[in-house]
C-alpha cells in the first residue's frame, strides 16, 4: 500500500474538499511553526474542522477502515513490545497479533521507517486501521502513560522536525482524493456509504472511558 500511495499534504486535501479555506490553512501553518502540533490538531483546536472531518478525509484518501479503540479488547502484551515513547511520538496503537499479522491503529499513514520498526519489533506483517488522534492518545495515556517531561520532549521534537512552510509530507500534482496508479479515492459510492454511517461512528461512549481504563 505504501508503495502505491503518493501522499498529499493533509491540509491540501482539506482545502481541496472545501472543508477549510486557504486562509484558514495558512493560519494553521503559522501556528504549527511555533507549536509543532499536527495540522489536524491545530485546525481542530481552532474550531475549523471536527474530529470526524479529520478521520473521514483520511479514510477516503487512504482507503483504511475506521476503528474505535474502545470497541476493541487490546492485547497488552502486544503493546509492551514497543517503547511507549515510540508509540506516543508516532500516535500509534497496536491492538492485537493474529498469527503473523499485527493489527495496528494509526492516525495517519506511517512513514516507511515507522512501518519497518513495527514489523521488526513484532516480526509480523501489518494490518492498519484508522483511528482519531484524540482516541488513540487517550488509550495510550491510559494503557502506556508517559511523564510530563517525556510529553514535552515529544512536542519539542515536533517543533524541530516541522518544515517552515508546509505540513507533513511532500505534495503531488494529483487532484484531491486521487492517488497514483489509477486508484480513485473520490468514488461517489465510497463517499455516499461513508456519509450514511459517519454520524453513528462518532457517538460518545456512555461511560466516557478508553479501552483498558480501570474503574
Amino acid at each position: 500500500m505504501l508503495g502505491k500511495i503518493r501522499r498529499k499534504r493533509f491540509g491540501e486535501i482539506l482545502v481541496g474538499e472545501g472543508l477549510i479555506s486557504q486562509e484558514q490553512m495558512e493560519e494553521a501553518l503559522e501556528i504549527q511553526k511555533k507549536s509543532g502540533d499536527s495540522i489536524g490538531a491545530i485546525l481542530l483546536d481552532l474550531g475549523y474542522i471536527t474530529e470526524a472531518d479529520i478521520v473521514k478525509t483520511l479514510s477516503i484518501q487512504y482507503q483504511l477502515p475506521y476503528l474505535r479503540p474502545s470497541n476493541y479488547k487490546i492485547d497488552r502484551k502486544v503493546l509492551e513490545i514497543f517503547e511507549p515513547l515510540f508509540l506516543h511520538r508516532q500516535c500509534l496503537l497496536p491492538l492485537d497479533r493474529i498469527g503473523d499479522l499485527l493489527l495496528v491503529l494509526v492516525t495517519d499513514i506511517p512513514s516507511r521507517e515507522v512501518v519497518d520498526q513495527l514489523q521488526e519489533g513484532s516480526k509480523c506483517d501489518l494490518a492498519m486501521y484508522l483511528g482519531s488522534s484524540n482516541e488513540v492518545q487517550q488509550a495510550l495515556n491510559v494503557m502506556l502513560p508517559i511523564s510530563e517531561e517525556q510529553d514535552a520532549q515529544i512536542r519539542a521534537e515536533r517543533v524541530v522536525s516541522r518544515p517552515e512552510s508546509k505540513d507533513d509530507e511532500p505534495g503531488s500534482d494529483e487532484a484531491p482524493g486521487q492517488a497514483s496508479e489509477g486508484i480513485d479515492f473520490s468514488s461517489e459510492k465510497i463517499l455516499s456509504s461513508l456519509d450514511a454511517a459517519w454520524d453513528s461512528i462518532f457517538v460518545e461512549n456512555p461511560d466516557g472511558k478508553a479501552e483498558g481504563e480501570e474503574d
